[in-house]
């Protein structure tokens, strides 16, 4: 059996959910990968689903090896009309994103960063998001991302990548 030394990314942002998580994946300030992780149906108990996708992120963290990692979190204010607006939602998105965080903070060698969406999005509606990552990504395409996902984690990299370069992750 031959094994393969996993070329190491500079950063994995994870935009996570219950129900689909998406993902960038940056080497060089250049997005590498960009994906969207699905649990197998998105009907089965949330808890399935929450432990099918932080499943993924562990495999992904293996075969990316990233050196940081940004994640998006709560706010913890509820946003009228979405769909975390209702408490169950955001009580299940909650647990999503603590599992998600818990599987990323198992591994010492990655430098986590936690940031919530009001922060990194600065209020810009989601069609802007989607804008900025087609304009990033060559290989992005918005009618593959209908939640926008991946859309979100392409422009949480370019938050975290931003401010890096003026030392303010301390989140």
């Amino acid at each position: 059996m031959t094994t393969t030394t996993p070329t190491v990314a500079d950063l994995l942002a994870i935009d996570p959910s219950s129900t689909c998580t998406g993902y960038a994946i940056w080497r060089d300030g250049h997005i590498a990968e960009i994906g969207r992780i699905t649990p197998g149906r998105t009907r089965d108990h949330y808890l399935d689903r929450v432990e099918a996708i932080t499943g993924e992120v562990a495999a992904l963290l293996v075969e990316c090896a990233p050196q940081h990692a940004v994640l998006e979190v709560p706010s913890g204010l509820r946003g009228k009309g979405s769909e975390r607006g209702a408490t169950g939602h955001l009580a299940i998105y909650g647990v999503a994103v603590g599992a998600v965080l818990q599987t990323l903070r198992a591994r010492p060698d990655v430098c986590v960063t936690c940031v919530d969406e009001r922060t990194w999005t600065r209020g810009r509606p989601q069609r802007q998001r989607v804008a900025l990552a087609v304009a990033t990504s060559p290989t992005y395409d918005p009618r593959q991302d209908p939640g926008a996902d991946v859309a979100d984690a392409i422009g949480l990299g370019l938050w975290w990548l931003a401010h890096q370069a003026v030392g303010d992750t301390s989140r």
